[in-house]
């Protein structure tokens, strides 16, 4: 049967506080129930409670803010409602360009002010409260011009969406610290698995609200239904804040002094050489991020060129995020028995599918004598196999990255990453503009070439130390 404690059943006692907080505590925090050494040492229940409640609001506030995310998602929801407005595909496909640039490239800049400071809940919460503003600002834009002056809109969405991609990319350095602080190293994959957990049941409900909201019989109008879509995303970056409130800091941090972007730039070519298992990360996941030049169009493929009615996004955010929340039963039980390595390595096996996919509907509808509505559905195979490679990924991505980095500087590391991935995550705007000149198919066999080639990085990769 194994050790309990690592199945996947949600219990009070897989939720552990990190050593630095069970430093005092030495094994009360063990024992349950009314027993001599609890009533002896009271701080250490305090302690123990109080790490509880940490991983509990952790995990609430990764599910709000998927719920948040999915329910206006950039590579469906937004892409198809920028085709409405009439953005051309070059338009198209900057939006995952800022989305994904817009959260990578402020972390190097705020690397070095975050490992300077003891607190950092309260910028974190700052970040949070813009993003979830500006999202309830986008709703009223949308109500007022989506029909009157649709170049405005595009305009204001275009600026609006990039503010809240660096509010959320600044506070993603301080995040992922906090969860390397508040949760045992041991629990880290089991921590990754229940918040991927979360955001795909999140993602499930969202991709129900968007269907019910873009239907074009039963639904609401345009713009009213877009409207819509970006106030429930306020409503639930807001949830997600009041969680995140509730997270009681470490007093345990290691405190750096206060890095100059310029020695930040300078770092990262020392991180690289010195740590070679990060330098074979970065090239692995810079690879994925290539393979993202197709990853916008797919919806946009299935309405334009299958002939898929514009509510089916909704079922194909659904169909995504319920393929994440099964395969995240397999990937976690699998990340604790074969380490973070082997996710990651079976996470980008799947990402191949998606292409494989694309490239081979209009042979399937050729052969099945299918079109329209009918192929559509079929094409949802798609979003099942990116729903099952993201959720192993992300699982064994996280964890992996905390390990390999060193704690006082795990900030840098983490910055260090993302912004290199910053300044390839343009890439979708190539693939607008080949698609507008040689067509969609061009596009998703570079998506294919760039996955092998993440695939074949994975294997220059050792997993030692990297089973929690």
């Amino acid at each position: 049967m194994g050790d309990p404690s690592q199945r996947l059943h949600f219990r009070p006692s897989m939720i552990e506080c990190s050593p630095a907080l069970t430093a005092h505590s030495h094994t009360a925090s063990h024992h349950t129930g009314d027993t001599p050494l609890a009533k002896e040492n009271p701080t250490s229940a305090r302690l123990d409670g109080v790490a509880r409640r940490n991983y509990l609001f952790a995990l609430f506030n990764g599910a709000a803010v998927q719920l948040g995310m999915n329910v206006t998602a950039p590579a469906m929801v937004l892409t198809v409602f920028l085709r409405q407005l009439g953005a051309s595909n070059a338009l198209v496909g900057a939006l995952p360009s800022l989305r994904f640039a817009g959260w990578y490239l402020p972390q190097l800049l705020v690397a070095g002010w975050v490992e300077s400071r003891r607190r950092n809940v309260p910028p974190a919460l700052a970040m949070e409260a813009i993003r979830g503003g500006t999202y309830a600002l986008l709703a009223f834009l949308t109500g007022l011009w989506a029909s009157s002056r649709p170049g405005w809109l595009i305009t204001a969405f275009f600026v609006l969406f990039t503010l809240t991609r660096f509010a959320a990319g600044t506070g993603a350095v301080i995040r992922l610290d906090l969860i390397g602080r508040l949760v045992a190293r041991q629990r880290w994959t089991t921590f990754f698995a229940y918040r991927n957990l979360g955001g795909g049941v999140m993602g499930f409900l969202a991709g129900l609200l968007v269907r019910l909201v873009l239907d074009e019989q039963h639904g609401l109008p345009f713009p009213t239904n877009y409207a819509s879509l970006f106030l429930l995303s306020a409503l639930a970056f807001g949830l997600g804040l009041a969680c995140f409130s509730q997270l009681q800091e470490p007093e345990d941090k290691q405190v750096t002094h206060s890095v100059s972007l310029r020695e930040q730039l300078r770092r990262v070519p020392t991180f690289l050489r010195e740590n070679p298992r990060f330098e074979r990360y970065v090239l692995l996941r810079a690879f994925l991020r290539l393979g993202s030049i197709a990853t916008p169009f797919y919806a946009i493929y299935a309405t334009e060129v299958l002939g898929a009615p514009t509510a089916i996004v909704g079922l194909y955010i659904s169909f995504a995020t319920f393929a994440r929340i099964f395969s995240n039963l397999v990937w976690s039980r699998m990340g604790q028995r074969r380490g973070n390595l082997f996710l990651m390595r079976a996470g980008t096996l799947f990402t191949l599918m998606a292409p494989l996919v694309a490239l081979a509907m209009p042979l399937v509808g050729r052969a099945l004598g299918w079109q329209g509505t009918p192929l559509a559905y079929l094409f949802g195979l798609l979003f099942v196999c990116q729903g099952v490679a993201n959720s192993g990924i992300s699982i064994g991505m996280h964890a992996f990255l905390l390990d390999i980095a060193p704690p006082a500087e795990r900030p840098s590391y983490i910055g260090s990453v993302n912004s290199i991935l910053g300044l390839i995550s343009f890439i979708p705007i190539v693939g607008g503009a080949l698609i507008d000149f040689l067509g969609y198919e061009i596009v998703f066999a570079l998506a294919l070439a760039f996955m092998l080639a993440a695939l074949l990085a994975s294997q220059g990769l050792s997993d030692e130390a990297t089973r929690h």
